[in-house]
């Protein structure tokens, strides 16, 4: 049996380099270790929430609607993550 596990986090919130960077080794560490012992088979950071597409069914017609960032959005997301 294989199970997924999804890992969600508040991007209000802001983290210290530090905190980050702690984050990030837990991470990495216990990411390498599932998958040394062949128990993570993958996986991936999402997208920022702000890059989400949201498709819905109303009345049987497909709706998409996709968030528009301008370029300067674009960057400063870039530069803080």
């Amino acid at each position: 049996m294989k199970y997924m596990l999804i890992i969600c986090g508040d991007e209000s919130v802001q983290l210290s380099e530090e905190e980050g960077a702690e984050v990030d080794r837990s991470a990495q560490s216990w990411a390498a270790e599932m998958g040394s012992r062949g128990i993570r088979l993958d996986g991936n950071r999402l997208s920022p929430v702000s890059d989400a597409t949201t498709v819905r069914v109303r009345g049987g017609e497909v709706l998409c609607s996709v968030t528009v960032r301008s370029p300067r959005q674009r960057s400063k997301s870039a530069a803080t993550t």
